[in-house]
């Protein structure tokens, strides 16, 4: 449902007019209607406002729920883990980059896209030039996840791996 069906569910739900919901927002009841109609979408100043007229939370106003995200981010993990373990080495990779765009503060999904990048380095269906970009990437984020995760198991992965990467560069001071 997107936020302008939500907006109007809970107008109905404490049966308000568009007009009243203007006024206590101090905007046009043409504005609602747009929101309602998914033409335009508040202002993210207007969220807290109307967390507080309609007594929910910015979650359910905005339908982020954190349970169904972590069951999809653990889906995915499963997912690329699979596919690697059976030798699937470039769809583990191109999933993992998948779910890596998708949820890109995920630090589980960041050491999954970044760690399976060793297996499509030699894979000839990728250019030098894509080759180097990548490479620059997953450095990024294997630096990313062993500097700012704090579940340390996967810290220290990172940091493992680091190592082993700033090596093979040459970076020995690094590792």
């Amino acid at each position: 449902m997107s936020i302008g069906t939500t907006i109007k569910k809970l107008r109905r739900k404490r049966d308000m007019t568009q007009e009243e919901l203007a006024q206590r927002l101090g905007i046009t009841a043409n504005a609602i209607s747009q929101w309602e109609c998914d033409r335009t979408a508040p202002d993210i100043s207007q969220i807290p406002l109307l967390v507080h007229i309609f007594g929910v939370t910015a979650d359910e106003l905005l339908e982020i729920d954190a349970s169904k995200r972590e069951q999809e981010i653990d889906l995915l993990h499963t997912q690329i883990n699979k596919e690697s373990r059976v030798g699937k080495h470039k769809e583990a990779f191109l999933l993992a980059q998948s779910a890596h765009r998708k949820f890109p503060n995920e630090y589980t999904l960041m050491y999954d896209y970044a760690s399976h990048f060793c297996y499509i380095v030699h894979d000839p269906s990728f250019s030098d030039t894509e080759k180097q970009a990548l490479r620059e990437e997953c450095f990024r984020l294997m630096e990313t996840v062993a500097k700012d995760c704090t579940e340390e198991y996967l810290r220290q992965l990172a940091v493992q791996d680091l190592c082993g990467w700033y090596r093979d560069a040459g970076r020995i001071e690094d590792a």
